[in-house]
């Protein structure tokens, strides 16, 4: 198996058995945040208690980045031309919207309302040959 890491360590586990994202949850108001949130967003308390967030999600927007991610966490140009990918905002039901890449193959397109559920992929290799692992959302089952 080739050497892999997570894009941000404190974003999902990796490597599991099965990888999940994590979230937080305020202790006094219940807000839940993506990613892991200091304080909370909607009463300012400092007491949130991390927990991993559902793997499930319902598409609730999407669009296509057609402009290179931000260094770090991803890398500069190497000199290949960019090729745009698409973003989602992912509602995980009870819980948060996420967004998130979106993987999808060149014979799906993505339609609100649609089922979702968990995936990784390699997004890039670091200059040591290390895969560098991130998360998306892939279509699942039947849509809404």
């Amino acid at each position: 198996m080739p050497n892999q890491k997570p894009v941000d360590a404190n974003l999902f586990d990796w490597p599991a058995s099965s990888p999940r994202l994590w979230g937080s949850r305020c202790a006094l108001c219940g807000n839940v945040s993506f990613p892991v949130a200091q304080r909370c967003s909607r009463c300012s308390h400092d007491e949130q208690d991390r927990f991993h967030l559902s793997t499930e999600g319902i598409l609730w927007s999407w669009t296509v980045q057609r402009f290179p991610p931000a260094s770090p966490p991803f890398p500069p140009s190497d000199g290949n031309p960019f090729e745009p990918f698409t973003l989602g905002y992912v509602e995980l039901p009870g819980e948060v919207r996420v967004i998130s890449r979106l993987f999808y193959n060149a014979q799906q397109t993505p339609h609100i309302g649609q089922n979702l559920k968990l995936a990784f992929e390699q997004l890039y290799c670091d200059a040591d040959g290390t895969e560098i692992i991130g998360y998306g959302f892939t279509p699942h089952g039947d849509t809404k």
